[in-house]
């Protein structure tokens, strides 16, 4: 499927995409129960849902906007609870009332013009107007193992998984929820809110030295934890008697809130994807695209990570660093000045590599831009953890919410 980028400070934007519900008293629908749709006068009191996108997305490591996850055959997996006080024939709190299982939901695909069932089967109807439902929601659902304990009444869908080393194989890994919901809220139609569960990584370029030339080929990350459960696995807490010094009676008021947890010790090392898998000739602009929107990584919210220990004058290898878990970056590069025929790194035909010590804080959601900044600094070693440009180094230059991280500049 393909990618979608999500864009700084985007503002949100909502939709209502349900079905056409007619007219329906509580009554009647007290009567019907809810259930499964049988006859053909209840269908239009099918549970409709639409999509609000709050810096969410679809799939991938381009970013989305609610116009590219509305884009036809794009899916979502649902599940509704009965809240905590629902009330009404057949109504128990916290059961499952939309969904297989705790791990299996209804599968909701975008049509042409609007959201609908994938399975017309798996429609359901509104319960009784008392029976007020949470629902929670995944996307893309097939990205790793979906885990789901529900607890006090509210459901705790997240996912296990592994970041594909293939920047084309990532995914922008989002959940949605919306809350004590019946069939006269919200005109019969669920509002589901997406969020980001995951780190958008992208990286950007420029030289600072008058006549250096430098043309990249490729950026790793290295030595990133890939494996982890995400999802809406937090949870908020309320003080029972106004005491912040003690929590031993503080009560969870919502479990719908992203969190990463079990963090496996493994990692990966991966590339960024390239802008058009093409080299980049860096100039004294900026490059944003060193890596295009569809380049864009998407990692395991982390942090704590030791950072590639190499100094002047107390080598580190490579291969130490890989062993010990450090983290940095690899650029295959070559770099020369214009008026010199001797390359600094590489050559005409061939490319070199340098290695950056790289510090890794990443928060949910967020979006973060690194800029490799060639002609100042003194951080760029080789594999044995040699200075080999004095005027390499790099920086964090700013993080936002993916809401946008802020750039990210590393002098080179």
């Amino acid at each position: 499927m393909k990618k979608y980028s999500f864009f700084t400070k985007a503002v949100l934007l909502t939709a209502v995409m349900g079905l056409s519900m007619a007219s329906c008293s509580n009554d009647e629908l007290s009567e019907n129960g809810g259930g499964n749709v049988a006859p053909k006068e209840l269908e239009d009191n099918v549970i409709g849902y639409a999509v609000n996108i709050d810096n969410a997305g679809g799939t991938r490591g381009t970013a989305t906007t609610l116009t590219s996850f509305e884009t036809t055959g794009n899916t979502f997996m649902v599940w509704g609870y009965y809240a905590n006080g629902a009330t009404g024939t057949g109504v128990t709190e916290g059961a499952l009332y939309v969904g297989t299982s705790n791990t299996v939901g209804t599968i909701i695909e975008r049509g042409a013009t609007a959201w609908d069932y994938q399975t017309a089967a798996d429609k359901k109807i509104w319960p009784a107007a008392t029976g007020t439902l949470n629902f929670q929601a995944v996307s893309p659902y097939d990205y790793g193992t979906v885990i789901n304990t529900p607890a006090e009444n509210v459901a705790k869908v997240g996912m296990t998984i592994t970041v594909p080393v293939a920047v084309a194989d990532q995914k922008d890994l989002v959940f949605g929820h919306a809350e004590n919901k019946t069939y006269a809220s919200n005109a019969s139609v669920v509002p589901l809110a997406f969020e980001h569960a995951l780190s958008q990584i992208v990286f950007q370029g420029k030289v600072n030295a008058t006549g250096l030339t430098a043309t990249i080929k490729g950026v790793k990350v290295c030595n990133i934890k890939n494996t982890a459960d995400v999802g809406y696995l937090g949870a908020r807490f309320v003080d029972d008697n106004g005491t912040a010094a003690d929590p031993s009676d503080d009560v969870t008021t919502d479990r719908r809130v992203l969190a990463v947890q079990n963090i496996a010790a493994t990692t990966s090392k991966y590339p960024i994807g390239m802008n058009g898998g093409s080299d980049v000739i860096l100039t004294t602009t900026t490059a944003t695209d060193l890596c295009d929107a569809s380049g864009a990584l998407m990692m395991v919210p982390q942090s704590g990570a030791t950072a590639w220990t190499t100094a002047p004058g107390a080598p580190v290898t490579i291969a130490t660093a890989d062993t010990n878990g450090e983290t940095y970056l690899e650029i295959e590069c070559k770099i020369k000045y214009t008026d010199n025929a001797d390359y600094i790194l590489g050559s005409a035909d061939t490319y070199g590599k340098v290695y950056l010590p790289f510090t890794v804080a990443w928060e949910i959601g967020k979006k973060y831009t690194y800029v490799l900044n060639f002609g100042t600094g003194n951080g760029g070693y080789d594999e044995n953890g040699e200075g080999m440009m004095n005027f390499i180094s790099y920086s964090v230059v700013s993080v936002t919410d993916w809401n946008e991280v802020d750039s990210a500049e590393h002098t080179i």
